[in-house]
This record gives structure tokens, sequence and C-alpha cells, in this order.
């Protein structure tokens, strides 16, 4: 979220993929406040972080709240649409309580169980893929020991989602936050 996922599809950009990053409404990227140092917009008013343009280059961006009606009104409609959509879960018990809040066609949603830090499960999430919106990312309900049982999850999962992805060939790749 802050640099693993930001710079890994900046690196896609830079090789010529579509790369559109999903930030929260109203808030957007934290990093778009991490400065000085600061860019000047053409109107004198201050802009973003040059460090969150040194690592968002390339990148279409656009605000979504995926937890809210709207954000899963847009699953709703890849469905409607003809699109296949795959999610992911830790435990595959959760699957039940997924389909009965997204309503959608039992044969346009596929779930699978994956985990952030484990390889199994996200080959098969993602064969028959073009396009992937990552979206996991740790979300502790206490207060965390270290910095890293954030970081190396997020860090972790994101390589394991752009590797299947790259080796299932997915044409597309979003990455967003949880937060």
């Amino acid at each position: 979220r802050v640099l693993a996922g930001p710079w890994a599809t900046q690196l896609l950009a830079d090789f010529g993929a579509e790369v559109i990053k999903i930030e929260k409404p109203g808030e957007g990227d934290d990093t778009r406040g991490w400065g000085p140092p600061f860019v000047t917009n053409g109107d004198g008013s201050r802009g973003d972080a040059a460090y969150f343009l040194s690592a968002n280059r390339g990148k279409w961006s656009v605000a979504i709240d995926m937890a809210s009606a709207e954000g899963q009104s847009l699953i709703r409609n890849l469905a409607a649409q003809g699109w296949t959509v795959h999610t992911s879960v830790r435990d595959i018990a959760r699957e039940v309580e997924l389909r009965k809040l997204l309503a959608v066609d039992d044969a346009q949603l596929r779930v699978f169980a994956a985990d952030l830090m484990h390889d199994t499960g996200w080959s098969e999430a993602l064969r028959g893929c073009s396009h992937v919106a990552h979206v996991a990312s740790p979300l502790p309900g206490r207060w965390v020991k270290t910095p890293n049982d954030l970081i190396v999850p997020a860090r972790e999962g994101a390589l394991r989602v752009l590797r299947a992805a790259r080796a299932a060939g997915v044409q597309r790749f979003v990455m967003t936050s949880s937060v």
C-alpha cells in the first residue's frame, strides 16, 4: 500500500501496462501528503508530495469505496455485463456470506480460498482471468506489535498476486488498498 504495491504496479506501467489505482474517496492515497517536498500546482497551491509522484507515475487513479454499496454495485455491474468475477477469501466458509451480500448469479461469481501469506490458491483463482483488482491488505482489529505485522503480509500478498497474474497472462491489474 505504501511502497511494495505502488512500486510493483509502477513497474508494470513502465513496461506498458495500463494501471488503475483505486483510492479512498475524500481522502485519496495517504502518501499524497507525505512531504516536504511538495509539487506546486499551476495556481500556486500546494500539490502532491514528491514521494507520491515518484511511486505512482504512469497510473490512472479513481476513487472507489469497495466496502460501500456503490463499490459492491461495481461487482454486480461487471457480472451483469457478462464478466465472471473471481474473488478470494482466507476461509472458504465465508463464501455463503459473500454470495448473499453480492447477490449475483452464481455462475458469474467464483470464490477461491487464498491467503496473502501462502502460495496455495492464487494460481487457481487467477486462471482464465484477463483483469485483476487486488484489494487485500491486512487490516487488524488491534494494535500491531511491529510495523512488519502489516508490511510483510501486504508486500508478500501483493507479490503473490502479481506473480500469479503474470503467470495467468492477465492483461490489466488494479492495485488498491483495504484501508
